[in-house]
């Protein structure tokens, strides 16, 4: 799968306790004794600006493979606004960029890559962005532009590239996003 970012450790002479051009290095328990100190009633995080979303996805259609129409999900997404440009966030994670007109977001993804199985066991890789559309209530509940909540729109996942023969590239999977406004973080 490849290394996850800030996997790497330091060399095990750094990890030792041992001085490294003039740095000293932590050993990992007492490095983790510090963290845990400092933070002993509480080390959270603050919220990150936005404003906050639960939304709930629901499959609409499947142009791919024909099913997974049933796929339901729930996610908080946290959308940041700078005048008409927009990011879309889950946790701290950006997935999405786009912009606002009034009422109206229009998204699209960074690239999504996965490996699936083909019937011989094959992994066999597929890339796709999500392209979205959603009319929201982007200041909270009561600004006019949604009635049954504050998010309704659909996502569609575009398969970008497939090497896997039941995934053809362009084929799409529809899903129906909606939600309601939770809080606003400054």
């Amino acid at each position: 799968m490849g290394l996850i970012a800030g996997a790497q450790r330091p060399s095990e002479q750094a990890e030792a306790g041992v001085e490294v051009i003039g740095t000293r290095w932590w050993s990992g328990s007492a490095l983790l004794v510090f963290v845990a100190g400092a933070c002993f009633g509480g080390c959270k995080q603050p919220p990150l600006p936005g404003d906050y979303f639960k939304v709930e996805l629901r499959g609409e259609e499947n142009l791919c493979t024909g099913n997974g129409a049933d796929y339901s999900q729930s996610f908080e997404y946290r959308a940041e606004a700078d005048a008409n440009d927009l990011s879309l966030a889950i946790d701290d994670s950006v997935w999405a960029t786009g912009t606002i007109d009034g009422c109206d977001l229009s998204y699209q993804s960074l690239a999504w890559s996965d490996y699936r199985k083909d019937s011989q066991g094959n992994e066999l890789e597929i890339q796709w962005v999500i392209q979205g559309t959603a009319k929201v209530n982007l200041s909270g509940p009561g600004e006019g532009c949604v009635e049954n909540g504050d998010w309704e729109g659909q996502e569609v996942f575009l398969i970008t590239q497939s090497a896997h023969p039941d995934v053809p590239a362009g084929c799409t999977y529809t899903i129906d996003v909606a939600g309601s406004w939770e809080k606003e973080v400054q």
